[in-house]
């Protein structure tokens, strides 16, 4: 080879280098879309899944309690939230890692609203770093600092705590930075099971909370199982609930169990349940169910009735002394039935949503119907026929006045001064402290006059006044604690109804709510070329 071709091979493998090393750089320096999860964002709604699932690290860590058992090591990280251990007061249990396990989560699932408890994070040598007072709800995400070495769970009260996990970078299943229940609502939707919300009303959320601003919450009855307390968060969350709903512990009875489980659902138990709700919550409208029960479900017949009588009993004195004096009365102003054929409104179910980027109220319920994953494959849930319309409600109840043929406006004659309006929520710089979702009175019970009714159209044998209080005094008040709890034998939900509304259909596949593949195989072909580039420097070198 002579010397004027070595020098031109030694050329350009200085510019292969050098081409090599710029490309590396530009790798490094080319701005990467940071990792957030759709759930820390209350100002986002969509219904994609926010990315890819954080890996549970539990196995790699290590679980540790003052308890005298030992059980806990399996009932709190066996991956079931039929399982739990109930913490004493004064009790601690913890999770410690090595400097390698890369935890960035530690997420606590309850079986209740725990009601005291705090939560301390220790560094490697064991000195406390950060505490935190545990917030009022089942789930509770533990963001853990950069030197957090050990999170420890300290009980205030008897908790019971399901799940104790530890997860690194990634979405936390089920994990939603809900704002405080808020103290009074412009309207409430009342249920009985997770994902009737979704099945029935699964345009109200939509449409009078992200679109028009207004302030509202969902009550499930009959949602004492672990697992679709969590599926009705996420069904709301898609929905666009941001306020902790409320979750009752009913039983939840199939119509073949019901002779023998009657009694734990009993007209006179809802009913009572249902004016306490009303008086601590003070909605100016409710919606609930069908008076025949959508499909025929008998729980759903009682509460729709129980709503009825709720609404005028809320604002009787003599109904109720024990939440009367917490609360005071309350006049809910309208009450609308799903389905009830008088006094008809026709919700826009078809109307693009901006705040989702055109979807339709249709297409968000039936993308929030994917969260209920238990109840899929359940007759109810199929989409074949519109039977069981989300546009068709009926005004049962109003203090204010007829609606205007057309208008399909529920919060019409209501007073604006009584109402909120928020369309454009306030960005939350990170996780808000989770209310307790009870009914705690908030503030001194106000009496609130009570206006005659402009119209009942069917009206309902109103009760005599009793004789005794009902109650004497009520204790500060739960889920648990204004209803009546859950047995521990209660049967498992098998419903065999008729099905459901075809709009279900219009729910996208699982493929279709994970996003662009692209913005997942952008970081791999990053990778793969740096270390390309990286061998061809290195082996350029050699020659």
């Amino acid at each position: 080879m002579t010397r004027k071709g070595a020098k031109g091979i030694v050329r350009n493998m200085k510019k292969t280098r050098l081409a090599c090393l710029l490309v590396f750089a530009l790798l490094i320096l080319m701005p990467s879309r940071p990792f957030v999860r759709a759930e820390d964002d209350p100002d986002k709604y969509s219904i994609e899944e926010a990315g890819p699932v954080a890996e549970n690290l539990t196995g790699l860590c290590k679980i540790t309690s003052n308890m005298r058992t030992t059980a806990y090591t399996w009932r709190l990280t066996d991956e079931s939230l039929n399982t739990n251990q109930i913490l004493k007061k004064g009790q601690t249990v913890s999770l410690s890692w090595p400097d390698e396990v890369p935890v960035k989560t530690v997420w606590l699932a309850f079986k209740d609203y725990p009601k005291a408890y705090h939560v301390q994070q220790f560094d490697a040598n064991g000195t406390l770093i950060q505490e935190e007072e545990g917030q009022k709800y089942i789930n509770h995400a533990v963001f853990v600092a950069e030197e957090t070495r050990t999170v420890t769970v300290v009980s205030d009260s008897d908790v019971t705590l399901c799940s104790f996990y530890a997860y690194g970078e990634g979405v936390v299943p089920s994990y939603h930075p809900w704002k405080p229940t808020p103290e009074k609502m412009d309207y409430l939707i009342v249920v009985t099971h997770p994902d009737d919300d979704v099945l029935f009303m699964g345009a109200i959320l939509p449409l009078y909370t992200v679109e028009a601003g207004r302030e509202g919450s969902v009550y499930y009855a009959a949602a004492g199982d672990r697992v679709r307390r969590d599926e009705a968060g996420d069904g709301a969350w898609v929905m666009g609930l941001r306020t902790a709903p409320l979750l009752d512990d009913f039983m939840d009875i199939p119509t073949q169990f019901r002779e023998k489980y009657e009694n734990k659902f009993s007209d006179k138990a809802v009913t009572r349940a249902m004016v306490r709700l009303f008086r601590r919550y003070r909605p100016e409208v409710v919606f609930s169910h069908d008076l025949k029960g959508e499909y025929g479900h008998w729980q759903h017949v009682v509460l729709a009735n129980a709503v009825k009588e709720a609404t005028i009993l809320a604002a009787k004195k003599y109904y109720d002394p024990a939440s009367l004096k917490l609360y005071g009365t309350w006049q809910v102003k309208k009450t609308y039935l799903h389905l009830y054929r008088k006094n008809k409104i026709s919700l826009p179910i078809d109307k693009p949503i901006a705040a989702y980027g055109g979807l339709t109220p249709k297409e968000i319920a039936a993308a929030a119907l994917l969260r209920h994953g238990s109840q899929l494959s359940l007759p109810h849930t199929k989409a074949e026929g519109e039977k069981y319309s989300l546009s068709d409600f009926g005004l049962f109840y109003t203090a204010v006045g007829l609606d205007t043929p057309g208008l399909n406006d529920p919060f019409e004659h209501i007073d604006p001064d009584d109402l909120h309006f928020d369309p454009a929520p306030t960005p939350t710089p990170g996780p808000t402290p989770l209310p307790s979702a009870s009914l705690e009175p908030a503030n001194t019970p106000v009496s609130v006059a009570t206006p005659e009714p402009t119209m009942v159209p069917e009206p309902t044998d109103m009760p005599t006044p009793p004789a005794t209080p009902m109650l004497s005094t009520v204790p500060p008040v739960s889920s648990k604690t204004f209803t009546a709890s859950a047995s521990a034998a209660a049967p498992v939900e098998k419903r065999t109804a008729v099905p459901a509304a075809s709009w279900a259909s219009a729910a996208p596949s699982i493929q279709e709510t994970t996003g662009s593949p692209l913005f997942w195989l952008l970081p791999l072909l990053v990778g793969v070329a740096a270390v390309l580039c990286i061998g061809i420097y290195l082996l350029s070198r050699k020659r």
